[in-house]
């Protein structure tokens, strides 16, 4: 069904701009949608291994148009759940009325929907930071690094809040060290040799 040499291609052989959408097109789930495509793939993935490996899931199982509705509407359910968790536990309890005005001027900020229509990654690491913060206030710091650490796998900047942990609170740092490391390693396991390289590499050239 996939081509035999799939597992031993690369982050360069799949992003250049034309050899990348000859070999996508090769792909059995995907292969129909991409003659409705009007652009190559990008050209560059600066994100972490961990990020591919979550959408691989969701591409093989509905597509690149079912994929990118999955993603949007588990982002308007982080996005609320994010923004009520906030308001919870620092305000007292808003009256409907005003919950739905806050709402609505979240979902309508400009970057928001911007996210939305782009498919990014950023509302499930807010999520994911949102719930570092609540669980570090609550004084579980092991599922606040977790947390963290996960986010981390999915994006290079939540590492900056690793060091934060590393000043606050020593159990929630290990935690978050200690998923990085977990993830990273089962990353490396199922992808091909030399993902991280890869990746660093097109950090570099795109930085």
């Amino acid at each position: 069904m996939y081509p035999p040499d799939l597992p031993r291609m690369g982050i360069v052989e799949l992003s250049a701009p034309i050899r990348g959408r000859e070999e996508l097109r090769r792909l059995p789930v995907i292969r129909g949608e991409l003659n409705t495509l009007t652009d190559p793939p990008a050209s560059a993935n600066a994100h972490p291994p961990g990020l591919g490996i979550a959408l691989a899931p969701p591409v093989l199982l509905l597509g690149l148009r079912g994929s990118f509705v999955f993603v949007l509407l588990l982002s308007v359910v982080l996005v609320y759940v994010s923004v009520a968790a906030i308001l919870h536990e620092l305000f007292p309890p808003l009256p409907f009325v005003e919950l739905c005005a806050v709402m609505g001027l979240v979902f309508g900020w400009y970057p928001v929907g911007t996210t939305f229509r782009s498919g990014q990654p950023s509302i499930v690491l807010f999520a994911l930071i949102t719930a570092s913060w609540l669980m570090l206030r609550r004084n579980r710091p092991w599922i606040a690094g977790g947390a963290i650490g996960l986010a981390t796998c999915l994006h290079a900047f939540p590492a900056l809040l690793v060091l934060y942990f590393a000043i606050r609170s020593r159990r929630a740092f290990v935690s978050a060290v200690g998923t990085i490391t977990l993830l990273s390693v089962a990353a490396a396991a199922v992808t091909i040799q030399h993902t991280f390289n890869q990746w660093l590499n097109t950090v570099d050239m795109i930085a």
